[in-house]
């Protein structure tokens, strides 16, 4: 049967990162109790959130989202080697 796929690309550009934002479980029970959807994955690599794992925070072009530690740390990085790289010219 003949079919049409789409796939749609949406760059996302990285302003500013937190690395140790909260835990998970305290999140999601506030927002849980005042309810309000949970994303139970990182936004970037859908890593699965565990209760007790540290969470992230990054800001971005189209607000801000919850990335695993392993992610926030890689952008905070990639943010600190771009700031370096305009200071050098």
């Amino acid at each position: 049967m003949p079919e049409i796929v789409r796939t749609r690309t949406t760059r996302y550009v990285i302003t500013w990162v937190r690395v140790d934002f909260l835990v998970f479980g305290a999140f999601r029970e506030t927002r849980e109790r005042h309810h309000m959807s949970v994303c139970p994955t990182c936004y970037n690599c859908r890593h699965p959130f565990q209760d007790d794992e540290m969470m992230g925070l990054a800001g971005t072009s189209k607000g801000n989202k919850l990335v695993c530690r392993a992610c926030a740390e890689t952008f905070q990085a990639e943010l600190r080697a771009e700031a370096l790289a305009e200071e050098a010219v």
